[in-house]
């Protein structure tokens, strides 16, 4: 009887031991050895949120815009701008290259938004992309973007009943602050 009570107990602290990972019941050194102090891992981060006026481009003819990078290379961005008697409503994703540097070739696409017009108050939904060159300092400061960024439309003409697909050739100029 005392046999099997034992082999029980071997049992049981065999699975234990091979159950946790290795090291789960050493001591953790870690708040006396040197290491790479919090500060660091601050200092490295990127400032992430920026604020721009974008004149042309994704916000058709003047758009305030907020970016925010959620990865060192992948940016999201939202704004809202005008166009005469119509608003707009760019989103886009937009993936940058060097995140190291304060220097990117940033490309990306979404879509707009746009409602309202000269003659009717309807929301269109345009597919956009973007090609260009982002000025945007790791620790923050002037932001600065200059891009091409074409404009899909499909238009319908009542008379012929055909969907036309219209390509518009665009660009914009940023300018704006980066901060944490």
């Amino acid at each position: 009887m005392r046999k099997n009570i034992y082999y029980a107990i071997f049992l049981f602290l065999l699975i234990v031991v091979s159950i946790f990972p290795n090291g789960a019941f050493s001591q953790d050194y870690t708040d006396i050895l040197p290491h790479k102090s919090e500060k660091t891992s601050e200092e490295d981060e990127h400032a992430k949120s920026s604020v721009y006026l974008e004149i042309l481009g994704q916000g058709l003819y003047l758009s305030a815009n907020y970016d925010y990078r959620f990865k060192p290379n992948l940016t999201a961005r939202i704004g809202i701008g005008t166009a005469l008697l119509a608003f707009s409503f760019p989103a886009t994703i937009n993936y940058l290259t060097f995140p190291e540097s304060s220097h990117h070739l940033e490309i990306g696409g979404g879509f707009i938004i746009a409602r309202g017009g000269f003659d009717n108050d309807e929301s269109i939904i345009l597919p956009t992309a973007n090609i260009g060159y982002r000025f945007q300092p790791k620790k923050g400061g002037l932001f600065f973007r200059i891009a091409w960024t074409p404009l899909l439309s499909f238009l319908i003409h009542e008379e012929e009943k055909d969907d036309i697909l219209e390509r518009l050739i665009w660009g914009g100029i940023s300018i704006g602050y980066t901060f944490r």
